[in-house]
């Protein structure tokens, strides 16, 4: 016969003038295993994945068969673990990843003066980058140009007649 839930199971088999039994008690043999709940990396980080329960032999869905994985990408992480009596468990779980946001602007500012770029006093003409963490936890890259503006200057000449005001740039001059 063919068993599939436990119980105690018996043959009666003539024997002479009378029976004789034979049984067996058929247990459900399970076993705890696990691997985990979902997770959330960001994008470069990796996590160790560690399988967790009594069991003689794991396969993971990478092929790995040790009882730890490290994982550095998004997607459904998978093991079935084998114990003693043969019997398996499987278990999953789902690895999220924050992407790494890029952003980058572009400004100037006079020549002798100084910017402001995140904690950095800056007064050259260049790129300038700087790692944040967003409000995910993860890399924020921010990119700067900056550029230098050198003052323009001009002359003019004007002549004036002894007593006259020249009026230049609001001011009147004698």
């Amino acid at each position: 016969i063919s068993i599939n839930s436990p119980g105690i199971y018996w043959v009666d088999v003539p024997s002479g003038c009378s029976m004789a039994r034979d049984s067996i008690v058929v247990g459900l043999s399970s076993f705890s295993f696990n691997v985990g709940p979902d997770a959330t990396i960001c994008q470069g980080d990796s996590i160790s994945v560690q399988a967790a329960g009594v069991f003689n032999t794991i396969v993971w869905n990478t092929g790995a068969s040790t009882n730890s994985i490290q994982v550095n990408a998004a997607g459904v992480y998978s093991a079935i673990a084998t114990n003693a009596n043969g019997c398996t468990e499987q278990d999953s779980m789902q690895v999220y990843q924050n992407p790494t946001v890029y952003s980058g602007f572009s400004d100037s500012i006079c020549a002798g003066t100084n910017y402001s770029f995140h904690g950095q006093s800056i007064s050259q003409a260049g790129v300038y980058i700087d790692t944040l963490q967003n409000n995910l936890g993860c890399d924020s890259v921010v990119t700067l140009q900056l550029s230098i503006v050198q003052p323009s200057s001009s002359s003019i000449s004007a002549s004036i007649c002894a007593g006259d005001t020249y009026v230049f740039n609001g001011l009147n001059l004698t």
